[in-house]
């Protein structure tokens, strides 16, 4: 139809038509996690995974990331096969229990979306595990920055998604009054880990989401 379409967060696989994909570094996102991980875990333990979608571009950078940097920096570290789940927190919080039903020796959990953290949260609250097993997600919604704080939440990778939202705005004002010299076809933002040491001292305050 004509119709100039911008992608933000989550994009298509052909982006041919669309006017520009912003998204953050979802695979610098998961290596951060990663990271994280592996460094409180000393290179040894077990970590489950979560994930919202097998198919979404964001979702699937994350996952694969995250495992590859295990692969190579934390072989001594065992990942457990990805566990999809659905949109509701209730979903990951059951299968967060029933992960560690099956798996007593779990260390640690990266969920790639924010209902996996915040459904792992409450499973580790009932089960009496909140401090033993880490829990590390990906954003910083409301809900999610609350469980930051109070350690429910380990650690979340956040994406700059002001600066998404920003990016778009500008770009399709420049698109509709012809100055298409400025927009970028492809934006990937730089995303940052937050702690719940970081969260309480309130550095990383700008990059919390604001309903």
């Amino acid at each position: 139809a004509g119709i100039p379409v911008i992608t933000v967060a989550t994009g298509l696989a052909n982006t041919a038509k669309i006017t520009s994909a912003i998204t953050t570094d979802n695979n610098s996102g998961g290596k951060a996690a990663a990271d994280y991980v592996g460094k409180a875990l000393k290179g040894k333990g077990t970590v489950a995974l979560l994930s919202l979608s097998p198919t979404a571009t964001t979702q699937v950078a994350r996952i694969s990331s995250f495992k590859k940097e295990m692969q190579s920096a934390y072989p001594g570290i065992t990942v457990l096969p990805v566990q999809y789940t659905k949109q509701a927190t209730s979903s990951s919080e059951s299968t967060a229990r029933s992960i560690l039903a099956a798996h007593p020796s779990v260390n640690a959990f990266f969920g790639s979306a924010e209902p996996n953290a915040e459904g792992v949260a409450a499973a580790l609250k009932v089960l009496g595990d909140t401090g033993k097993v880490i829990n590390v997600g990906f954003d910083a919604g409301p809900t999610e920055v609350t469980l930051l704080k109070s350690g429910g939440i380990d650690a979340v990778v956040a994406q700059k998604a002001a600066q998404e939202g920003i990016d778009a705005a500008q770009f399709a004002y420049d698109k509709l009054t012809g100055k298409t010299s400025g927009i970028q076809a492809s934006v990937q933002l730089p995303d940052v880990l937050i702690t719940t040491a970081d969260a309480k001292s309130g550095a990383d305050t700008k990059y919390f989401y604001i309903p």
